[in-house]
């Protein structure tokens, strides 16, 4: 059984391709770590959740909340497994570990392209470094990985979608 949960809102990012600064005028809010885990333990016990994604667009923005959140998972002993979606410069190691042993499998990150010359022109402030860091990281704490891509922006030409393939 699966369920999704919003633990924040808005985003503190500002692409050029995104929504969610002119809804949220980049203001992020979040809930607690001991509302979020509350809303999971319920989730668990009451419906028999096996699976959480959380929608948030950034779910690492605070890190220490995140980390919170883990140590509330591990502390209750909830077994549930869970993702996220985040970007790939608002995570750390010490982040992923403690995911990892509070049941986060998967996470997405917002990659959008492996040119850096697309990137700057959608105003996504990556590097691709950070994005080869990420990963690596987050396999290295056995948790799956996945990325969003994009082509066809202001740019494009086959010389960046190929970067973005490599």
């Amino acid at each position: 059984k699966y369920a999704s949960i919003t633990t924040s809102r808005g985003c503190i990012g500002n692409c050029g391709y995104c929504s969610s600064p002119l809804i949220w005028q980049r203001r992020w809010t979040q809930r607690s770590a001991k509302n979020v885990v509350d809303e999971i333990e319920m989730l668990k016990s009451k419906y028999g959740v096996e699976f959480i994604i959380m929608t948030d667009d950034i779910f690492t923005v605070n890190q220490k909340r995140v980390i919170e959140i883990c140590e509330e998972i591990i502390k209750r002993k909830l077994d549930v497994l869970w993702g996220f979606e985040t970007a790939v410069n608002l995570v750390s190691s010490e982040l992923l570990r403690i995911a990892g042993r509070a049941g986060c499998c998967c996470i997405l990150y917002g990659v959008e392209s492996g040119s850096e010359t697309i990137l700057s022109n959608v105003t996504k402030r990556i590097k691709e470094q950070e994005v080869v860091n990420a990963f690596r990281m987050t396999k290295e704490n056995g948790i799956l990985t996945g990325a969003f891509l994009m082509v066809g922006n202001p740019g494009e030409s086959e010389k960046s979608i190929n970067e973005t393939i490599r």
